[in-house]
């Protein structure tokens, strides 16, 4: 018997309440807190850090119904770049632009439509904004240029229509969507028209020949407090076969290393969370320090999974080989964990290497009853490596990888570069997330957390004077070497990411805070599409340098110069609007939005920050 409405609704503001408290300095409104809120919960499977949930949350203006919506190919987050052009003929190389892995056979997308509403009704005029969306997404002759030029969809929402038509263009592709309408609601008192809409638009999408599964999820008080309350059952224990061999190492022996043989049942269990609706999924959050993703359906995976299902299948004397012996088996690291007899507990868990063997092992066994998974005594051979030393922890990832073909972009975060920024700006009171969502599960402020696309998009902006460039993908912005070194060169002072991350956070925050008292109309094109550009102008107006570089950021912290108050961030509104206006005296009135793009746009700003110079 579940909880009674009003109780769930009392329990969900509890929820609220400890979850923006997380969110606290971040600025958000009610109505984003319960956005980022449901998105978390309903999609915590999938590891999202908030700034992902950022990237998939569009509602505005023209937003047709859509809060939000996220895009999971192979279980990969798809991100759409800020210049992303929906106008471009590019479905061919849809891919190489969105920085996803081209796939042999079949993959699957995933497509999550939000629509939020922070009210404790169920309004049914959303399910008709809905249904004029699928007719739009499930439309392949949408004139794009038109749409984007009138200015009646939200630019963010038709670039991931875009997206979303451009990949199952494509690729073979097993494609699924899910809408869920989110709010505060008793769902037990929706009325039967509502449920009639519903229908309709679940005809659309099962009657569509690009939508192979469709479903339409209401939720309302009672179902957000059962998925907050639905426990994910995270295994810190795993058992060896046999006694471990163990090495300690490092001056004070506080690192310790072991080899072990584990039963593949119990390596299964190991890698897998169990909620407590007794869902099994693959523990994501595992392999955020592998530099591989999962290769699908290679054919050494395919090999790795028939092997696995026939050792789970088939009785012992049937099977010659153990599973160990054919396979180079898996290396995980922990920062915690003992031994005691042939059990290892340990604590935050990263599997660096053998994922391709991990996912396979899963996929393998995810559908085997569990009966038989237990009766398999086949084993994995796996290094246990425990450590919370970074610098080691680096090292091992980076060796451990290396005998694969990896491009030197994927190794950045183990460059001890990083590790010094990381550990320079901890003491400043920011937290740079090497490893994704590591310091939110730590309880630090959301508002001081920033991952390396956060950071290298602050440099492009101030030290390249290129905000325009760094709106862009930015996972391909350090991808050569040349790129990397520029912004990340040893002889700069850590005091200039310090004070990049800091001005970018400043600005971020002022510009939502600050009351304009100006007529221009483009206040909120700013405020949406050239808070990199601000970031820029602010960094000149305070270094008094157009082109802002290393030294002029470290002698602001240097010299406690780093003062940044409404008056910079409203002159450098007021150098940007203006910026955009002469564009479009002398290019014709074209789309705030697009101007954003263009380089053009950052030479008009750097003519008029000449009057900055000290």
């Amino acid at each position: 018997m579940g909880v009674a409405y009003n109780n769930s609704l009392k329990l969900v503001d509890i929820e609220l309440k400890k979850f923006r408290k997380q969110l606290e300095d971040s600025d958000f409104n009610n109505d984003e807190v319960f956005e980022y809120f449901v998105t978390d919960n309903f999609l915590k499977e999938k590891n999202l850090s908030l700034p992902d949930i950022e990237s998939g949350l569009v509602g505005g203006t023209n937003d047709w119904g859509v809060d939000g919506i996220f895009l999971f190919l192979n279980d990969q987050q798809i991100y759409i770049p800020d210049d992303y052009d929906v106008t471009d003929d590019n479905s061919a190389n849809i891919y190489s632009i969105l920085d996803l892995e081209v796939q042999k056979k079949k993959s699957n997308m995933e497509v999550f439509i939000f629509q939020f509403k922070h009210k404790d009704k169920i309004e049914e005029s959303v399910i008709n904004k809905l249904n004029s969306f699928s007719d739009t997404l499930l439309n392949l002759n949408i004139d794009y240029t038109e749409l984007s030029q009138k200015n009646s969809i939200d630019q963010n929402l038709l670039k991931y229509i875009s997206v979303f038509q451009k990949i199952i263009l494509a690729g073979d592709l097993n494609v699924s969507v899910h809408n869920i309408h989110a709010s505060l609601g008793n769902t037990s008192s929706i009325q039967e028209s509502y449920h009639a809409k519903v229908r309709i638009l679940e005809e659309k999408y099962n009657s569509s020949t690009l939508v192979d599964n469709y479903d339409f999820q209401p939720i309302g008080a009672s179902e957000l407090q059962k998925i907050t309350n639905v426990e994910v059952i995270t295994p810190t224990k795993l058992v060896a076969k046999s006694a471990p061999i163990s090495s300690e190492f490092g001056a004070d022996s506080e690192n310790i290393g072991y080899i072990a043989t584990i039963n593949i049942g119990d390596y299964f269990n190991f890698i897998t969370l169990k909620n407590t609706e007794h869902v099994i999924k693959l523990n994501e959050k595992m392999f955020d320090a592998n530099i591989r993703d999962f290769m699908n359906r290679s054919s050494i995976n395919q090999q790795i999974e028939e092997t696995v299902k026939s050792g789970a299948i088939k009785p012992m004397e049937e099977v010659k080989a153990d599973f160990w012996w054919l396979n180079n088996g898996i290396t995980l690291l922990a920062d915690e964990g003992n031994l005691r007899g042939q059990s290892f507990t340990l604590e935050n868990v990263q599997i660096v290497n053998g994922l391709q063997t991990s996912y396979s092992i899963y996929r393998a066994l995810k559908d085997v009853d569990e009966r038989e998974r237990e009766r398999d005594k086949h084993s994995v051979f796996v290094k246990i490596i425990i450590t919370t030393d970074s610098e080691i922890r680096d090292d091992i990832i980076k060796s451990t990888n290396s005998q694969n073909k990896v491009s030197p972009s994927s190794l950045r975060a183990t460059d001890p570069v990083q590790r010094g920024i990381e550990n320079y700006l901890k003491e400043k009171g920011y937290y740079y997330d090497r490893r994704k969502n590591y310091y939110r599960n730590k309880g630090k402020k959301v508002a001081k957390i920033f991952d390396t696309n956060y950071l290298v998009q602050a440099l492009v902006s101030i030290l390249q004077q290129k905000p325009s460039k760094a709106k862009s993908n930015p996972t391909i912005l350090i991808k050569t070497d040349e790129e990397y070194q520029a912004l990340f060169a040893s002889d700069f002072e850590l005091d200039a990411y310090y004070a990049a991350v800091r001005i970018r956070k400043e600005v971020e925050l002022l510009l939502k805070s600050i009351e304009y008292n100006t007529s221009s109309s483009l206040i909120d094109d700013v405020k949406k599409y050239y808070s990199l550009h601000v970031v820029w102008i602010v960094s000149a107006i305070l270094t008094g340098n157009p082109k802002p570089n290393s030294k002029n950021l470290s002698n602001l912290v240097k010299k406690d110069e780093l003062i940044i108050d409404d008056n910079i961030v409203k002159r450098a509104v007021e150098i940007t609007e203006s910026a955009i206006t002469d564009y479009q005296t002398t290019h014709g009135k074209k789309p705030s939005a697009d101007i954003a793009k263009l380089e053009a746009i950052n030479s008009l700003i750097l003519d008029s920050l000449q009057s900055v110079k000290k």
